[in-house]
């Protein structure tokens, strides 16, 4: 076998090990990227099997300097300076090859590991403006990375589809994760939307039942509508872009499922992780997908 075909032979394992890994640990995205035909799949699971590899970093640590240390090696990953290493790591060695063969920008992926750090550390989101610039450099900027690798040309439809559509993504993962934010005493509304409802960063977290309680169920009931509002707006986007191309953006219907469950049972969310049955998933990517959107 020569270098060239080992070097192939190695990517391809690469690439099957990070579809397994995103089937394993995130079953509705894997679904909703059986979609996309095969060479346009392999690259967006391997961004996938990358956010998944940052997501789970705050889960891994106890303190912000571990998981510094963990985002810091991503980061030389992608800029090329740890190549012996990323060979090793097929999640590594499959995201180098999708950057490097779509020529994605990795100045950008660097902006999108400090964006991931913010978890790390128990710092409040003042305001609707700071959560849509953080979550612009993460959620909103992989799908945009996905579309690219999936084929689609830059323009400003599909700016505002990824940026809308990442926002509801972003938003909706936050939701599903608030048990686990308050047990950590981290608040991830915006403060001035808890101040809409007579809450701070301290009131979030205090007081049980009452109209503080009502409050507190209020706020997150007005969070998922400002992500179903931008679901909406990510759907009508998508809809102006090129056929073969909206399926990247299947995950959407996913979070719009989550956005409306905490809208409905905002009381039941903060205690309790949202969750979707895997038919009524199914189902909504398939109604998605032949409507094409």
């Amino acid at each position: 076998m020569t270098d060239f075909d080992s070097q192939e032979s190695g990517l391809r394992d690469a690439f099957a090990h990070c579809a397994g890994m995103v089937r394993e640990e995130d079953r509705p995205r894997y679904a909703a990227r059986l979609f996309l035909p095969l060479p346009a799949r392999d690259a967006v699971l391997a961004l996938d099997a990358f956010r998944l590899e940052t997501l789970k970093v705050p889960f891994l640590i106890s303190e912000p300097g571990p998981g510094e240390i963990r985002l810091q090696w991503w980061r030389e990953v992608v800029e090329g300076s740890r190549e012996a290493e990323a060979a090793a790591h097929p999640v590594a060695m499959a995201l180098c090859a999708v950057i490097a063969r779509h020529s994605l920008p990795v100045p950008a992926f660097g902006r999108y590991l400090e964006g991931m750090a913010f978890d790390l550390y128990h710092d409040p989101v003042p305001d609707r403006a700071a959560l849509e610039g953080l979550i612009g450099e993460t959620e909103s900027f992989l799908m945009q990375m996905a579309a690219l690798a999936a084929g689609l040309e830059q323009s400003r439809m599909l700016a505002d589809a990824c940026g809308h559509g990442g926002m509801a993504v972003g938003i909706a993962r936050l939701l599903r994760l608030l048990p686990w934010y308050r047990g950590r005493h981290q608040v991830r509304l915006p403060l001035d939307l808890l101040a809409e409802y007579g809450l701070d960063e301290a009131g979030f977290f205090d007081g049980q039942g009452g109209a503080q309680e009502a409050a507190k169920g209020e706020a997150v009931a007005a969070f998922a509508r400002l992500g179903l509002g931008h679901a909406e707006k990510a759907r009508a986007a998508v809809r102006q872009l090129p056929k073969a191309g909206r399926a990247v953006f299947l995950p959407l219907t996913e979070a719009e499922l989550v956005l409306k469950a905490v809208e409905q049972s905002p009381g039941l969310a903060m205690v309790q992780s949202v969750s979707v049955s895997p038919m009524k998933a199914q189902w909504g990517l398939w109604r998605t997908a032949l409507a094409g959107f």
